[in-house]
């Protein structure tokens, strides 16, 4: 054999060695990983913990620190010392955790949703559904094999009808909530499970102070109020048959609706009256401070039919 066809077949054979050492190192880094891969979210909470008559510089605060880590045999949740809470399990949202609730949703070995204590670790309801929403105002939307309906944060079922999904009772103050009814169309219950609107295509998400809201009931806009009473009843400002399409109500006010043209204006939810004509190929919105502490005014940019642009504030 030639010394020239040796020296070929050492420099392949060398070139093998190194890429086989190559693909055992990234491997065995791989594997290592895998046993202790990375913390992938940490829930930081400052909560307030005063007491009453404590002057406001003086006022303690109390760090709440939660962490999740990927081990090789699941997820665990952590302290803020990195010691172990709980886990492993599937998965952790520790996403949930917030000032207002230290629940958290979480899979188990069963590949099921289940909720826990972000602060003991301690399982508040087992793992037992298929589909599950935040906790939040301590109601949660959970569906089982069965059906859909809400829980408290007892693991104690509230409502009694069977829905396909529904929205959190956190909207206008948590008194009531959106769901989608077992034939598909979405309506409003409160916490009694009564039903102050039904049947509509769509409902936008109602506001957490004003009383107005907005849908699509029948192929119309519609705008609508809560009334406050002994009991509490939805009133219909102003059904739109000329509008096919309605936004969420704004903070000040106002919604945007467009016609089957695909042109949009401006209604009040107050009254059901059009402040921006519905003759627009576009609409942005912009807030302008005022003088006036805590108030705004809200500019229209619209660009009209002949492409030109123009503004229009509107003093709520």
């Amino acid at each position: 054999m030639k010394k020239s066809d040796k020296e070929s077949k050492m420099a392949r054979l060398w070139l093998l060695v190194g890429s086989l050492a190559g693909i055992f190192g990234s491997v065995l880094i791989w594997g290592m990983s895998l046993k202790e891969y990375m913390i992938v979210h940490e829930s930081r909470l400052v909560k307030n913990l005063a007491a009453e008559n404590v002057g406001e510089d003086e006022k303690p605060e109390s760090d709440f620190t939660r962490k999740i880590r990927y081990i090789g045999d699941g997820v665990y949740l952590l302290d803020d010392k990195d010691e172990v809470i709980c886990g492993p399990y599937k998965s952790i949202e520790i996403e949930d955790v917030n000032m207002y609730s230290k629940i958290c949703r979480f899979i188990g070995s069963n590949g099921l949703i289940g909720y826990l204590s972000a602060v003991d670790g301690e399982v508040v309801i087992s793992p037992q559904f298929v589909q599950a929403s935040e906790m939040e105002g301590g109601i949660t939307f959970v569906r089982d094999e069965k059906e859909g309906y809400y829980l408290n944060d007892k693991g104690e079922r509230v409502t009694n009808n069977e829905y396909l999904y529904g929205f959190p009772f956190s909207e206008l103050q948590g008194l009531c909530a959106r769901v989608q009814m077992p034939d598909g169309t979405f309506a409003i219950i409160d916490r009694e499970e009564d039903i102050l609107l039904e049947s509509c295509e769509r409902i936008n998400e109602l506001p957490g102070a004003l009383t107005y809201g907005s849908a699509i009931k029948d192929g119309k806009a519609i705008l609508f109020e809560f009334i406050f009473g002994e009991e509490m009843e939805l009133e219909i400002i102003k059904e739109y048959g000329e509008y096919c399409d309605i936004s969420e109500v704004y903070m000040e006010g106002f919604a945007i609706v467009e016609n089957e043209q695909g042109l949009k204006g401006a209604v009040c939810a107050w009254n059901g009256e059009v402040i921006i004509p519905v003759e627009y190929k576009s609409l942005e919105i912009e807030y302008l401070q005022t003088e006036e502490e805590g108030k705004e005014n809200v500019l229209f940019k619209l660009q009209n039919k002949n492409n030109k642009y123009e503004n229009f504030i509107w003093e709520n």
